[in-house]
């Protein structure tokens, strides 16, 4: 017998703010100047979450530690981003 599968309801951001977010994480990653095994699978998953390419993420972790690019301020998160924690 087959059974129906029923989907929960997603939340949808925007890309804008899935990049913050992202970048957010990637910064947290970078503090201690190494990235661990651990964080780069929790990376990888968020990342595919969020809508990234396997490849975009994948780059930008293994060359977060050397990026001089990536802004060192603390992500813009709206009032109104879904994703929004209660400390932030």
């Amino acid at each position: 017998m087959a059974t129906e599968h029923t989907d929960t309801p997603r939340t949808r951001i925007s890309v804008r703010d899935g990049s913050e977010y992202f970048r957010g994480l990637l910064l947290l990653l970078r503090m201690d100047r190494t990235v661990a095994p651990a964080e780069v699978e929790l990376a990888r998953r968020i990342g595919s979450k969020l809508g990234f390419e396997r490849e975009f993420c994948e780059t930008a972790i293994r060359d977060i530690l050397d990026n001089d690019y990536v802004a060192q301020s603390a992500p813009h998160v709206p009032e109104d981003c879904p994703i929004r924690c209660n400390g932030a």
